[in-house]
Parts: C-alpha cells; sequence; structure tokens
C-alpha cells in the first residue's frame, strides 16, 4: 500500500525525515543546475523554503536533536558543507569549505557534536572524514584508502560505521567498520549497493540496490564487541529509480520521491505495509 504526501509541483529529489517524523527536509530543483532545501510538514504537506541559493543547496542531514540540518552547497564553487538552524532564527554558518571540489554530508554522531562527510582526493578518490559539528575544529580523516569510500552514517548507538566501497571487481557493497577507530572490515552486501542506512534502534540495515529499484533488509545479528549481519533480503520494488529514500523509526514506512508522468501533481511516495506487498509477490510467482 502506498500514499503521497501532496507537495507543490517540481522535481525533487533526496530526503531527510526529522528525529521527531514530523517534517521532511527535501531537494526541490529550480532549474537544472539550481536547488534548494525545503522542509515539507507531513501533517499538513505545507512546504517551507529552508535555503536560497544561489546555486545549488542539496542532500539535508538532520541532527539527533532535529535542531540543525547540514547541507551541502556549490554556491561559491566547489561543494563545500554549511549548518543551518532548523529554526530559520539565523543563517547557515560554512563547516568544511575549499579542500576539494566535492564534500558530502552524510551523518551525525549520536551526540551530535561531530559530523561525518566524504570528500574527493586527487590521489585517493573518496575518503571519510569527521570534523566537529560546531566548527572548533579542522576535519580529521577517518578512512583513507586508495579505493572509492564514501556515504558513511554512524550506528544509532556510535559505535558502527556503515558505507560503501567497491570490490575488485568494480561493483559497490555496502561495509561496517567500527566507529571512531577503524578496525576489522565486515562486508554486508555482495549483490551489489548504492545507498545503506540504519534503523533508528540498529537492528536493520536498509539497502538501496544497484539497480535503484530495489529497497533490501539485513537484520543486524551482532554489534557489541564484534559486528554481524544477516544476508540481505528484499523488501520490495519500485516502479521506477529511486531518488531518495527516508525510513521511519520503526522501519515500517519509507518515503521517496518518485517522478510521476506529466499530468499527475509530483509527489513524495510512502510505502505503508510493504511486507504484505511482499507476500502478495512471492505468492503470484
Amino acid at each position: 500500500m502506498t500514499g503521497t504526501v501532496p507537495v507543490p509541483p517540481a522535481q525533487y529529489q533526496f530526503v531527510g525525515l526529522s528525529p521527531d517524523e514530523r517534517t521532511l527536509a527535501v531537494d526541490r530543483f529550480i532549474g537544472p543546475n539550481e536547488s534548494d532545501l525545503w522542509l515539507v510538514d507531513l501533517a499538513r504537506g505545507v512546504g517551507t523554503r529552508f535555503t536560497y541559493g544561489p546555486r545549488s543547496d542539496t542532500l539535508a542531514i538532520w541532527s539527533p536533536d532535529g535542531s540543525k540540518i547540514a547541507f551541502e552547497s556549490n554556491r561559491s564553487g566547489p561543494y563545500d558543507i554549511f549548518v543551518k538552524p532548523t529554526s530559520g532564527a539565523s543563517p547557515e554558518t560554512p563547516l568544511v569549505v575549499g579542500r576539494s571540489q566535492f564534500k558530502h554530508p552524510t551523518s551525525w554522531t549520536p551526540d551530535g557534536r561531530t559530523l561525518v562527510f566524504y570528500e574527493l582526493s586527487r590521489e585517493t578518490g573518496f575518503d571519510i572524514w569527521t570534523v566537529p559539528a560546531d566548527g572548533s575544529g579542522p576535519p580529521v580523516p577517518y578512512l583513507k584508502t586508495p579505493f572509492q569510500d564514501d556515504f558513511p552514517v554512524v550506528s544509532p548507538d556510535g559505535r558502527w560505521l556503515l558505507y560503501q566501497a567497491p570490490t575488485r571487481s568494480g561493483r559497490t557493497e555496502e561495509y561496517v567498520q567500527s566507529f571512531p577507530t577503524p578496525g576489522q572490515k565486515y562486508q554486508v552486501t555482495t549483490g551489489g549497493a548504492l545507498l545503506g542506512l540504519w534503523r533508528k534502534d540498529g537492528k536493520e540495515i536498509f539497502i538501496v540496490g544497484q539497480d535503484l529499484q530495489t529497497l533490501l533488509s539485513a537484520d543486524v545479528l551482532e554489534s557489541g564487541s564484534a559486528f554481524r549481519a544477516a544476508a540481505p533480503r528484499l523488501l520490495f520494488r519500485t516502479p521506477v529509480t529511486v531518488l531518495g529514500v527516508a525510513p521511519t523509526r520503526d522501519g515500517q514506512r519509507f518515503l521517496m520521491p518518485v517522478p510521476e508522468g506529466k499530468t499527475v501533481a509530483p509527489s513524495i511516495t510512502v510505502v505503508l505495509d510493504w511486507k504484505s506487498e511482499l507476500a502478495a509477490h512471492a505468492n503470484e510467482r
């Protein structure tokens, strides 16, 4: 079963659900190379513009207490990282600027003190970094390898980092390492993946498949002194390319911006009761 959040006609991409699940942050494109972040009240379906360009403001990452959003913007040329209060009481402040052309924020630590991001290096490709969220110190490398290590997400207990990296065959897979100090690497997926997210209790990992039309799940079996997860299983398929996904705390609903036909007003789709849909598809086989 699916539902929609009514929003004004526009092109939307990437979504971030607030910790209280009342507000959705979403990219809204104004032109081919210009976008701003909007905050959508999910109860009323009312959107409020959060950033004001120019160029591209994108990829909103909520702080654990919902008081701030980190995002990236290329308003000065390279993609830099900014932080802004969700109240809008004060303007955004730069957190990581210069350094390289591409810097992408992806996660806060549970205490809200540290932001995790990945950055492009000419020597090593994408590497994973951390930086004090209040700007009190410089970025510190977490993982620098010859591979493309990207989209890092800290576990809800702050002890593990989920991220993606390519295999020798070139296919991208999801991995987990200890945090804040990397240790033994644990491979979560084997069939390819493009994005991984934790359920809010840390007991499940959601994975967007390599085809961008499947959502998988891997149960976390152990996360104490060592990490172990079950083999990923299919949750559901989407009829179109997934442009971003935001799971609810219980992992029972997922918000996704889905492209629609020109005669239908754009909307944000909410997938409900996906277990019943999965069972129905299984019975049809």
